[in-house]
């Protein structure tokens, strides 16, 4: 064991200052508070201060971070007999063993704020009660505190108490961290050196490159890691004196080159560091680095690959590459686009030039600039974001384009309540047209810091039920719905596992009455979410509070100039018309006009912009003349409509009269898009054939668009058209107004068969390198897709449309299989069955056999087989031999999942040939790699392996990526299966990196589980421990909640082996019962064996049996390993308690069990043998237990520091066993 020094080694200026104040403060009896990166060596400060003091007690430590709030109130006041389950005897408090000394209590941000008041009155009035009780105890503790967190901004968010913080603060000592006290670095080194031997003198001594090299590190661990890393160079040198370069970590190595690249490449390094250090979304600072960017590569486009290096010199050597690729795409990426600063180009980023040097000339106005009237909100700050390198992207809502004119009160008013968390639902009502929609995001963007969980914003525009509700939320989380919930309800689990956030859903007047099953149910099983709701109507549920929204406050009749300009709905309008003519100005005669059309539009912000965008034709005082016009029209001939629409309709009426007649007839035809378009859609669709002299597609999309009839959006692709609802409703009129009927129809077939051919198109790019773009742009066309549907059903008897019907159903599987919602395919393709009957057998077995697949992924394995046999019988009735071959496939992959390997292996033979003869490659590929994966079960290795690598060669060869990242991740199980693990882990993190790629959640999700369970066996806890998260996470986020009980499970497993027994309770109790709801038992017994065992660890024996009991119950199969297991944990349970006697039959029948099974033999046999060894009387038979478990224990990778305690203990008795 090396021995620990605790005196303080530092010379520098920075860090004897921190000593000074230390030693101040160390006379006085007042808390001290110690500021300080992780592993800076906060707790030896404290320490010193301790010493340093009059107080004889002890110092007694609490690191804040490692306790729930039950635990932490008992771990810190103690608690009383029977206060809770466990607590079996009274039991003072930390705050009690320091008494007369110390309390450091690490990493204060952390206490649970529930504690914090406890905590306040302990050290205001010098007692404690203890947990369960009533009297008060007199305390006499000196506090010290740490933390690395800046505890204004937990303040700020309500995380920590401002009373409580200046409680703690009387003295306040910052420590710096490492890369701060260069001077200090050597003497520290050689300081640790010499912890690993019995003398200094023996201690070897750093080069001088070593030395140079540790200087140069930036520390991103400060002390912790420099302690590692030198005990890391001790091992490396072995019996040599010197400490070399080489003998180094490779991080700190690699650092040299890492620096020397910084040194010479230029000023893009220190700007994006102070870009990253300040974090702030601010364009100078993004334009600056661009800039220096562009002239550092002398290009004005960079890749990926640029930014990760600029990552890694800021970050240092430790993140992992994928760690840093995930922070550049999810982070920080989405700022300059946002900015417009740069734009995507395929896979290449592209720096705006011009609108960098814009940024850099651009400042904010001098107060002494800003109108004394109606402040201009473009940016709320409730509160102090987070800095670049902290904050996820915790929201989808886009910067704005256009200034924020007026609603402040509103504003104000809206971010009050949705703060003070009461009510959940606020809607936000008021006509069509009065910037519901703008000031709602605007809301949502001011409180982006306020909410963990993020603030989302979902349009409803194209919902029409209570599924399209469900979708536009999941699109908006960016969580598809992959599973087989109803989409309502997985929405809800989303919704339940997120921390709290802020929902916005615009644009509800459309799907009121559905209102109650869908709002009014996720606010009660997600009261962790507020509800911001626009609507033109109230929704009608429990506990909504309307807001009512009204237009613009408008200028008296009779106003001056100046007050004019001070009116909001004028303000509004200057603002948009400088947007189309830069110049336009009020003046003495133009004002006057401009409020009189803010009135005539009675203050209605859209209607306002519409009109200010003609001033690029008009003046204000022509506009106002052919308002007064069209509003008498439309009054007289429009009596159907509510009086607060006909204004909007006058304004839209107004804008289509404006138009020329080409512009008119292309403005009614784009109503048949649905959610939007792109240029090559309304190329296609248009007829303008009626002109002799039409305009392009292009100029007319620009003139509408320039007109505010039309809104663009940027996609990774192309721009998108489309139209907002009430706009397209009032096209969808002029059009039933303007053409026949046969020309409409005309229309609808040309626009259904535009998309029949665009879905065929980007299906079949789904399995080539275009499969990410293939997948969004059917996306996108989701709406339009549907609408086709509808209008070919209708229509069914034509036997063009049910080609159309057919045709796009089956270009839409693949999109919903990956995108979802998953379980519309089983619905969608009944409809297409229903039409394709017995006469077009080749068409209907190719239905069968993926209704075959749709059912098993939906949980319904016995109808996929029957579907999968019917597919195959019926295909045998054609004569393409590529059909039959493919509906065997199916067959064979169903046969697979039911254990059937013989029937399953032999399937594939035979269809491999078929598709070899027929050339379909594709298929070729996806027999071999499932071949592979049979093969390795059934023992033949090394074939298997060339038949993975033959199929990756054809996927490589046809760019299928997704067809790669399934055979990669397949080569990764093969690999695990032949007990190669670390070959595993290198096809597993390829797999990851595809399927990050393609932007597939489910599939990540199964890479990273694989990893940490292969990390886990190859004890690399430290790695393990962030995959299995992020697996968690990804399974929150998607709202499956069978995968999120999988990982809760590898979680507590994984806390349980590492003796982190109250980080593995909590996931163990919350995953149990999701097996329970999923009818896994098998699974729920090994969360409550592990729970068990946890309760016998900590001395209580009868939960712990009463746990196994339960557990066991679960297993109808006794024959089952998990059985096994359960048993091996009682018996470890009862010999820690002392009863061998009654462990010795559980620990033989354990091991004769593994001994007969043809399960892989792992740590529960290796567990089984130590148990046995412990309990036989036969000597014999303890040596050979024994001596099998040692060599066990080497396959498994298990040493004697490994990373668990019970291993450790077990590798320690097998030692002793073996010496005796």
């Amino acid at each position: 064991m090396p021995k620990t020094k605790t005196n303080l080694i530092g010379r520098s200026t920075a860090f004897r200052k921190a000593l000074q104040e230390a030693s101040l403060a160390a006379t006085q009896d007042a808390p001290v508070l110690i500021y300080g990166e992780t592993g800076s060596g906060k707790g030896v400060l404290a320490s010193h201060i301790h010493r340093r003091s009059a107080r004889e007690g002890r110092l007694v430590s609490l690191n804040c971070a490692t306790f729930q709030s039950n635990l932490f109130e008992s771990e810190l006041f103690g608690h009383m007999k029977g206060a809770f389950t466990g607590a079996v005897k009274d039991t003072p408090g930390l705050f009690e063993a320091a008494e007369g000394g110390t309390l450091f209590l690490d990493e204060i941000g952390d206490t649970p704020v529930e504690i914090q008041p406890k905590l306040l009155r302990a050290l205001e009035e010098g007692v404690v009660r203890r947990v369960g009780g009533t009297r008060e105890i007199p305390v006499d503790v000196r506090l010290v505190c740490a933390t690395n967190q800046d505890l204004k901004q937990l303040i700020a968010e309500g995380r920590f108490r401002e009373d409580l913080y200046y409680r703690i603060n009387s003295f306040v000592v910052t420590l710096p961290p490492l890369r701060d006290r260069v001077d200090d670095i050597e003497e520290l080194a050689t300081s640790f050196l010499g912890e690993h031997f019995e003398s200094d003198l023996n201690a070897p001594s750093l080069s001088i490159e070593a030395a140079d090299a540790l200087k140069r590190y930036p520390w991103p661990g400060n002390i912790r890691e420099l302690r590692s890393a030198m005990a890391y160079a001790v091992a490396q040198a072995g019996e040599r004196t010197t400490i070399l370069l080489e003998d180094l970590p490779e991080s700190v190595q690699a650092d040299e080159q890492q620096q020397a690249t910084v040194k010479t490449a230029g000023g893009h390094i220190e700007d994006f560091r102070e870009l990253y250090r300040r974090g702030a979304e601010d364009a100078q600072l993004w334009a600056k680095f661009l800039l220096t960017l562009n002239e550092h590569l002398g290009s004005n486009k960079f890749a990926r690959g640029d930014m990760l290096d600029c990552l890694r010199a800021v970050r240092g050597a430790d993140p992992t590459n994928n760690s840093l690729v995930n922070e550049w795409q999810r982070h920080i990426k989405p700022v300059p686009l946002r900015l417009n600063l740069i734009h995507e180009e395929g896979k290449k980023l592209r720096i705006d030039l011009d609108a960098c040097r814009r940024a850099l000339i651009d400042s904010p106005l001098d107060e002494s600039e800003v109108d004394e009237g109606p402040e201009t909100i473009t940016e709320t700050a409730v509160e102090p974001q987070p800095s670049l390198s902290e904050r996820r992207t915790r929201t989808n809502l886009d910067s704005p384009r256009t200034t924020f004119i007026g609603r402040k009160a509103e504003h104000q008013k809206l971010v009050e309540v949705l703060l003070n968390g009461q009510p959940n639902v606020i809607t936000l009502t008021g006509p069509g047209g009065t910037g519901k929609t703008r000031l709602s995001r605007e809301v949502g963007r001011s409180l982006t810091g306020s909410f963990k969980g993020g603030v989302w914003f979902a349009d409803l525009t194209e919902s029409r039920n209570i599924e399209g509700v469900a979708y536009a939320v999941a699109q908006a989380l960016g969580a598809p719905l992959t599973g087989n919930q109803a989409p309502e309800l997985a929405v809800r689990a989303m919704l339940s596992s997120r921390p709290p956030c802020l929902l916005i859903l615009d644009n509800f007047e459309q799907v009121a009455e559905v209102a109650s099953a869908v709002v009014g149910d996720w606010v009660r099983g997600a009261p962790n979410v507020q509800f911001l709701i626009t609507s033109r109507a109230l929704l009608g549920i429990e506990g909504e509070q309307e807001f009512e929204l009204k237009p613009l406050p408008l200028p008296d009749g009779n106003s001056t100039l100046s007050e004019i300009q001070r009116s909001e709905a004028v303000r509004l309008f200057v603002d948009r018309a400088r947007v189309h003519h830069v110049g336009f100005e009020l003046d003495e005669k133009s004002g006057p006009a401009v409020a009189q059309i803010c009135a005539r539009l009675e203050g209605m912000p859209l209607a306002i912009e519409l009109a200010a965008a003609r001033t690029v034709i008009m003046r204000p005082e022509q506009i106002a003349a052919r308002l007064d016009r069209i509003f008498d029209v439309l009054k007289s001939s429009r009596r159907d409509l509510a009086p607060r629409q006909r204004s909007l309709h006058a304004t839209i009426d107004w804008s289509y009269d404006l138009l020329s007649e080409p512009e008119r007839w292309a403005f009614a035809q784009l109503s048949v898009f649905r959610g939007g378009f792109f240029l090559d859609s309304a190329e296609t669709v248009l007829d303008l054939s009626r002109f002799s002299e039409a305009p392009a597609a292009m100029d007319l999309l620009q003139s509408l668009r320039e007109k505010s009839l039309l809104r663009a959006t940027e996609t990774p692709h192309e721009t998108r058209f489309g139209m907002y609802q009430v706009i397209r409703e009032y096209a969808a009129e002029r059009w039933l107004e303007l053409a026949s009927d046969t020309e409409r129809e005309s229309v609808n077939a040309r626009f259904a068969e535009y998309f029949r051919r665009y879905a065929a198109e980007w299906d079949r790019r789904i399995h080539t390198q275009d499969a990410l773009e293939a997948l969004d742009r059917l996306d996108y066309a989701r709406s339009n897709l549907q609408e086709v549907l509808q209008w070919a059903q209708a229509g069914i008897s034509d036997p063009d449309k049910q080609k159309i019907f057919v045709d796009i159903s089956l270009h839409m599987y693949s999109l919903l299989r990956v995108r979802g919602p998953a379980r519309q395919r089983v619905p969608a393709l009944d409809a297409v069955l229903d039409m394709v009957r017995d006469e077009d057998p080749a068409m209907r077995a190719r239905l069968l056999f993926l209704q075959s697949q749709s059912h098993r992924e939906a949980g319904d394995p016995a109808e996929g087989y029957k579907l999968a046999v019917e597919a195959v019988t019926l295909a045998k009735t054609t004569a393409d031999e590529n059909l039959i071959a493919t509906a065997k496939f199916n067959l064979a992959g169903v046969e697979y999942a039911q254990g059937q390997t013989g029937k399953a292996q032999a399937l594939h033979r035979e269809v491999l040939e078929v598709f070899r003869a027929t050339g379909n490659r594709a298929n070729e590929a996806r027999v071999l790699s499932r071949m592979a994966l049979l093969g390795t079960e059934i023992g033949d290795f090394s074939e298997s392996l060339e038949n993975s690598r033959k199929s990756e060669e054809i996927m490589r060869e046809l760019g299928d990526l997704s067809g790669l990242g399934f055979v990669l991740s397949t080569r990764g199980n093969m690999y695990h299966r032949h007990a190669e693990l670390e070959q595993a882990v290198t096809y597993f993190v390829e797999a990851e990196k595809i399927y990050r790629e393609l932007n597939d959640k489910r599939m990540i999700a199964m890479c990273l589980g694989n990893l940490a369970l292969l990390n886990r066996q190859l004890r690399r806890f430290d790695a393990a421990e962030p995959l299995v998260h992020e697996c968690t996470e990804l399974a929150r986020e998607l709202g499956d909640r069978l995968t999120l009980a999988k990982n809760l499970m590898n979680t507590g497993i994984m806390y349980v082996e590492l003796g982190h027994f109250d980080r593995a309770e909590p996931v163990l109790k919350e995953g149990a019962p999701l097996f329970a709801e999923h009818n896994l038992p098998i699974l729920q017994a090994v969360c409550i064996e592990n729970l068990a065992f946890i309760a016998g660890q900590r001395g209580d024996l009868e939960s712990a049996l009463a746990g196994f009991n339960e557990a066991e119950s679960l297993c109808d199969d006794a024959e089952d390993m998990t059985l096994v297991g359960i048993r091996t944990a009682r018996a470890e349970t009862l010999i820690m308690h002392g009863r061998n006697s009654e462990a010795a039959p559980l620990a033989v029948a354990a091991v004769d069990a593994w001994h007969n099974s043809s399960q892989p033999h792992g740590r529960d046999l290796f567990r089984a043998l130590v148990a046995h060894a412990r309990t036989t009387q036969d000597a014999k038979m303890a040596i050979q237990s024994a001596e099998e478990a040692m060599q066990l224990a080497r396959q498994l990778h298990f040493s004697a520091d490994d990373p668990s305690p019970s291993i450790q203990a077990s590798l320690k008795f097998l030692s002793n066993f073996q010496k005796k």
